[in-house]
Parts: structure tokens; C-alpha cells; sequence
């Protein structure tokens, strides 16, 4: 696979394998998303605001002649649509969200200039493809430390701010994130036959329910053989102070600067 961009004077193997899969059934289309991340870029910004203001300067004409509300609703819709597929462009499921949009521009222009070098011809035209390939991949990976830099001084701020004001889950939501330990997913609660519970008292019975299975448990015929502590730990179970935790937050944004 000549093409592949991975930073390397070697290519890679690609080889072609016939699996069985399971058939699963047809589910809903995927909706559209853009990747709104570009929009930091100040040449992307001020090239969506040209493209939008024009394409409805020319709608403003249709709904001049009274047009239909469904026509002109659906007008809107492909204006919005048309716009951003052609000044963002779609967004990628592995695309970090560190990552900006000067970086996406270094990486595509990274590449170009690897498809230069499987296109290189001659002995001397390659080894001037590799010598430009190999100043835009350092310059990519300077770019790269800097995003995740960045990245880490912004979660490490909204920690600080979270505590100033003391708002607790703001604060532990980040600090997971800049831990490198986050991972947020929203499951459906069900009952005991498998039925999505939709509403929220319905969702609270089964909670209370659950717990109450859970807690009141019978004691168990054999007690547990426990060796008794030798010395009781001493456990502080008061809340840190503002102090505290903006110590412990800039500890952690040296650790993972260093590990960037």
C-alpha cells in the first residue's frame, strides 16, 4: 500500500481476506455531522460567512415571490447543508478533539507530499520528495504537541474555574479528562423483562428498586474470615480546600505535559 501517510521510508503490506458476517438488520441513516472544529480557523470562519450571506442573499429573492413555507424551509435546510459540506466538510469518527484545524491543513499537506514521493520517478526526485515529506512531517508533529498542549492548559483552566465557583461534577468531569481517564456513555435503563424505561419516574422506581435488591441481601450461611487491621488508616473525608485542589490539578498538568 504505497500511499499509506505513517511517517515511514517503508511500505506497507495490505492483503485482502473473504469473512462471513453476520446479517444484521437495517437500521436508521446515519445523520450528517460537520466537523465544526474547522470554524476556529479564521480563513475557514470568514469563508463560511461569505458563502452563507451569499447563498441567502439569493433566497431572500425566492421568498419575495411568496413562496411556499415547505419550499422555502427546505431552501434553508440545503443552503445550511451546501454550506458547511463545502467550507468544513464532514467530520471523522477518529478525529481527536485536541486537534486543530491549522494541524488537519499540516496533515493533509503531509499527505500530498507523500503521494509525491510514491509518484517520484527518478532516484534524484525522490530523494528531494523525501527531504520536503520529512520538514512538514517535523513540522506536523510540533504542531501536534502544541494542540495537546493547548488542550491540556484549557481542561486544566476550566479545573480551576470549576473549583472556584464549586461546582463538584464540573470539576470531577474534567479532571477524569485531563487524567486521561474519561469515558462517558449514556445507556438505557431497562427493567427486568428488557423494556427501555423512558421516563424519568419510571427510571427512578427501577433505581430504587435495584438498590433495594441489592442492599438487602440475606447474611451469608459461612461469615466471611477477615483478619482484623493491624492499625486503622487515617482517611480524610473532608472536602479539599480551593487550594488543595488547584495543587493537585497543576501537578497533573506537568505530568501529562510531560508525557506529550
Amino acid at each position: 500500500m504505497r500511499g499509506a501517510d505513517v511517517s515511514s521510508d517503508h511500505h506497507m503490506i495490505m492483503t485482502t481476506l473473504k469473512l462471513k458476517l453476520k446479517k444484521y438488520p437495517a437500521t436508521n441513516a446515519v445523520r450528517k455531522r460537520y466537523n465544526v472544529q474547522t470554524l476556529q480557523n479564521k480563513d475557514v470562519q470568514g469563508k463560511f460567512q461569505i458563502s452563507i450571506a451569499n447563498r441567502f442573499s439569493a433566497l431572500r429573492d425566492i421568498i419575495e415571490n411568496k413562496t411556499d413555507i415547505e419550499k422555502h424551509w427546505q431552501h434553508t435546510k440545503n443552503i445550511w447543508h451546501e454550506t458547511c459540506e463545502e467550507t468544513m466538510g464532514k467530520k471523522k469518527s477518529d478525529q481527536k478533539e485536541w486537534i486543530s484545524a491549522e494541524t488537519i491543513q499540516k496533515l493533509n499537506l503531509r499527505m500530498t507530499k507523500k503521494e509525491i514521493i510514491n509518484a517520484s520517478r527518478t532516484r534524484a526526485s525522490k530523494a528531494q520528495a523525501q527531504k520536503e515529506y520529512t520538514e512538514v512531517d517535523k513540522d506536523v508533529k510540533r504542531s501536534v504537541r502544541k494542540d495537546k498542549k493547548d488542550f491540556i492548559d484549557r481542561l486544566a483552566t476550566q479545573a480551576e474555574e470549576a473549583a472556584g465557583c464549586g461546582n463538584l461534577k464540573e470539576l470531577y468531569s474534567t479532571t477524569r479528562k485531563l487524567a486521561g481517564k474519561f469515558q462517558q456513555t449514556i445507556k438505557p435503563i431497562k427493567d427486568k423483562d428488557g423494556n427501555t424505561l423512558s421516563s424519568t419516574e419510571e427510571q427512578l422506581k427501577r433505581w430504587t428498586e435495584h438498590f433495594t435488591t441489592v442492599l438487602n441481601r440475606p447474611p451469608p450461611d459461612i461469615p466471611p474470615d477477615i483478619t482484623p487491621a493491624e492499625a486503622e488508616l487515617q482517611i480524610n473525608i473532608e472536602q479539599p480546600s480551593k487550594a488543595e485542589i488547584k495543587k493537585a490539578i497543576t501537578a497533573l498538568r506537568k505530568w501529562k505535559g510531560c508525557r506529550a
